[in-house]
């Protein structure tokens, strides 16, 4: 088990170090285009092949790094945000550890969701953070597997979401984004804080998506536009909980109790 959990922690330090030089090419890429505009349209079609060519590249090599991993251990090719709580944090996902790439993923598709064009984005980072919420959370999840529907288990189920985005937050796992951050349709503090604001997405569109035990892929994009939305309505009070104290998770699970029985 040591050595499975070593041999991971290389694993994803290498895929990192890819994505990290994969953004670096692509940054350079897009600021090159952009330099290119001023004179002419020859920057986008210079600066689209290498950003393709540099996805490429690192994704063979993401592909050949993820083969060293043990056959149980290897993330899904479909990844669909948001699920339960409990779909993340079941014995056997916590197992297999296949919540890391989950949550990976789900960061990733919100910075594409947003318009991002480039970032980087410690998997790594993501790692560290679920496995300080396993370590500290053991009561909660407790509660959470209890067979019956009852108060408790929704209460967990709120504070494990609540304290998911206080770790996701904490870890810093958005390195870096492009300084062109966004399209129009991002929202407006993202650029501020990328990190608070993605993390309190993902912990609130979780909780949503926890309240009937079921997400189908039909409602996937409502849940992440109602969690959107209440969080960019309300990001000022959810950041200066985030900010509070040593432990805001109980604080910022109030808030997210307070408005889950408003949103859609």
């Amino acid at each position: 088990m040591i050595k499975t959990y070593i041999s991971e922690q290389l694993v994803l330090a290498v895929k990192d170090r890819l994505r990290n030089v994969r953004y670096q090419i692509r940054r350079s890429a897009l600021r090159e285009a952009s330099r290119s505009n001023r004179v002419g349209p020859i920057g986008p079609l210079v600066a689209r092949p290498v950003a393709l060519a540099a996805d490429a590249v690192c994704s063979e090599v993401e592909a050949v790094a993820a083969a060293f991993m043990p056959e149980h251990e290897r993330p899904s090719s479909a990844f669909a945000f948001p699920q339960p709580i409990s779909a993340y944090f079941s014995a056997e996902a916590m197992d297999a550890r296949s919540f890391t790439p989950e949550i990976y993923y789900a960061l990733t598709g919100l910075l594409r969701r947003f318009g991002v064009d480039a970032f980087f984005v410690s998997e790594q980072a993501i790692d560290e953070a679920l496995t300080r919420l396993i370590d500290g959370r053991a009561a909660e999840f407790a509660a959470l597997r209890a067979s019956d529907d009852s108060a408790a288990r929704r209460t967990a189920q709120i504070q494990l979401c609540a304290a998911l985005a206080v770790e996701i937050a904490g870890a810093r796992p958005i390195r870096e984004i492009a300084p062109t951050c966004a399209g129009s349709f991002a929202p407006r503090h993202l650029c501020l804080s990328p990190n608070h604001y993605c993390a309190l997405v993902i912990g609130l569109s979780i909780a949503l998506a926890s309240r009937g035990e079921a997400s189908t892929n039909e409602n996937l994009d409502l849940i992440l536009d109602s969690a959107d939305l209440a969080v960019d309505a309300r990001f000022g009070k959810f950041s200066a909980v985030l900010k509070k104290g040593r432990e805001p998770a109980p604080a910022l699970a109030c808030e997210f109790e307070a408005i889950l029985d408003f949103l859609p």
